[in-house]
């Protein structure tokens, strides 16, 4: 069943404010915890209120309307890529070679048994799809030639590019978790947060600029991959091999996550759409 109206209400009247943009939020931050995340409540209490006021990165604390800290997030724009891969771009052409003498009437059923293989093994091994083969083959010479032109080491070419915002911290204040338990309604209350407050801030980027993606980098040093999986599991993200983009290093040690702004938006509807499981609904 969907979320109520109440239920809504409730949510809504949480508050989403930059840091900067309130004076008073200089004193409430450093009454901000979190036992597992204190170096994220060091950056809040230390650097981030310049770099907000300065537009480096946007925080945002989620207040109730006593204007207790019920959590906090930062974002920033960013990029991710799709590496150029020669191998790729060979394996592309090798891919086509196959195929027309797979497909010529002069080939034997026994050479086309031999090439239907091999042209398995190519899609497995690359994760081709036909449009991508040929779109590959196209640029090959063409990329070849200009790799050698580049005359700035510092840039670095890559077959495609995505806009993207980075979701750069998003924690929870254990200073004020009992205030925060009558909002989320039998959810983690992370969730709420997100599916309210963080994408409505990226959704609200998308309309001013192109912004296709959002990713993180989970700092999850459990053996069981516990942080990674609250992303994947409940905020829909992803380990997506095919994209990547600049690990800063103090992410070196995280796990890169990424989703598209049109799929989180899809599982926010599904989210709140589903709001209130029924018993029966959970059994099945």
């Amino acid at each position: 069943m969907r979320i109520t109206e109440e239920q809504k209400a409730k949510i809504d009247s949480l508050s989403c404010e930059r840091l900067s943009s309130n004076l008073d939020n200089k004193a409430a931050i450093q009454l901000v915890s979190n036992k597992q995340n204190p170096n994220l409540v060091s950056y809040l209490q230390g650097p981030a209120w310049d770099e907000d006021a300065r537009g480096e990165n946007a925080f945002y604390l989620v207040k109730d309307q006593k204007g207790n800290i019920l959590y906090f997030f930062a974002i920033k724009t960013g990029l991710l890529i799709e590496n150029l891969n020669l191998e790729k771009l060979n394996a592309a052409s090798e891919f086509l070679d196959k195929f027309k003498k797979y497909t010529a009437p002069e080939t034997s059923q026994e050479d086309k048994t031999v090439l239907e293989g091999e042209l398995r093994d190519l899609i497995k091994r690359y994760g081709f799809d036909i449009a991508q083969i040929i779109t590959l083959n196209k640029k090959k010479n063409r990329l070849r030639s200009e790799l050698a032109k580049e005359p700035n080491q510092n840039v670095n070419r890559v077959l495609e590019t995505h806009s993207a915002v980075e979701l750069c911290i998003f924690c929870a204040n254990d200073a004020c978790r009992e205030e925060a338990k009558p909002y989320s309604f039998g959810h983690k209350m992370g969730v709420i947060v997100f599916w309210r407050f963080v994408l409505s801030q990226l959704l609200k980027l998308r309309r001013i600029a192109g912004c296709e993606y959002a990713y993180l980098f989970a700092a999850d040093q459990t053996p069981d991959g516990f942080l990674v999986n609250y992303y994947k599991k409940q905020l829909h993200f992803a380990q997506d091999i095919q994209l990547g983009t600049s690990k800063p290093s103090y992410d070196y040690n995280c796990f890169f996550l990424c989703q598209t702004l049109e799929k989180l938006h899809s599982c926010r509807t599904k989210f709140f759409e589903e709001f209130n499981k029924m018993e029966s609904e959970d059994m099945v």
